[in-house]
C-alpha cells in the first residue's frame, strides 16, 4: 500500500508557538477549531501573567481574537503567535466598560456595566430608555465583527473593551415603537 500526504485540513490537532520578548517561547497543542482563547489563557497561567486580555495576540501583525480558531487563521503546525503588552507593562483588566450602542435613527446609547456582568442589563436599558418592548425583539451584534450577543454572555466573554460599539437592529415591528 502506498503512502498517502495528510491535508492541513485533516490534521485533528496542530502545535502552535507563543513568543513573547523576554520568556521563553511556549508551545500549546490544540484542535484546529478550538477557539485560541484555551491557548491564551494556558499561556498567561504557565507565565503567571494574570488575565489573557492583559496581553494582545498577533499573527503576521493581525489582531487574534479568542474567538478565532486555528482552522479559521489558517494555521499550521509550529505557526507562530506573537504575545505582547502595550507600553511593556500588563494593561490593566478593567473591572467596569463604558459601551456605545448604535441603531439607525437614534441617538447613540452610552452604558457603564461590570465587565463580568451579563450584557442583558444593557440590553434590557436601551430597550426600556427607547420604549422598544422586550429586548430579545432587538438584535445585538458586535460592532466589530458582526457577531451575535446574548444576553447571558458578559462583556468579558465576548471581548468587549472600554468604548467598543454594540448595533442595534429591530428584528419584528411588534410591540416596538419607533421612539428614538
Amino acid at each position: 500500500m502506498e503512502g498517502t500526504t495528510i491535508k492541513k485540513e485533516d490534521e485533528v490537532t496542530i502545535t502552535l508557538k507563543v513568543q513573547k520578548e523576554g520568556t521563553r517561547h511556549f508551545y500549546h497543542t490544540m484542535k484546529r477549531d478550538e477557539p485560541l482563547q484555551n491557548l491564551m489563557i494556558a499561556f498567561c497561567q504557565h507565565r503567571q501573567l494574570g488575565h489573557y486580555r492583559s496581553l494582545r495576540f498577533h499573527v503576521d501583525g493581525d489582531r487574534v481574537r479568542g474567538y478565532h480558531t486555528p482552522k479559521e487563521l489558517q494555521l499550521d503546525n509550529g505557526y507562530v503567535i506573537d504575545a505582547w503588552s502595550e507600553e511593556g507593562t500588563e494593561k490593566e483588566i478593567l473591572e467596569f466598560v463604558t459601551l456605545k450602542v448604535k441603531r439607525q435613527g437614534c441617538q447613540d446609547y452610552f452604558c457603564t456595566l461590570k465587565c463580568d456582568e451579563p450584557l442583558e442589563k444593557l440590553m434590557i436599558s436601551f430597550c426600556q430608555r427607547y420604549d422598544l418592548g422586550d429586548y430579545k425583539t432587538i438584535q445585538f451584534l458586535k460592532g466589530e465583527d458582526g457577531s451575535r450577543i446574548q444576553g447571558h454572555q458578559t462583556p468579558n466573554q465576548v471581548e468587549l473593551e472600554n468604548e467598543d460599539v454594540i448595533d442595534a437592529w429591530v428584528l419584528s415591528s411588534a410591540g416596538a415603537s419607533s421612539h428614538c
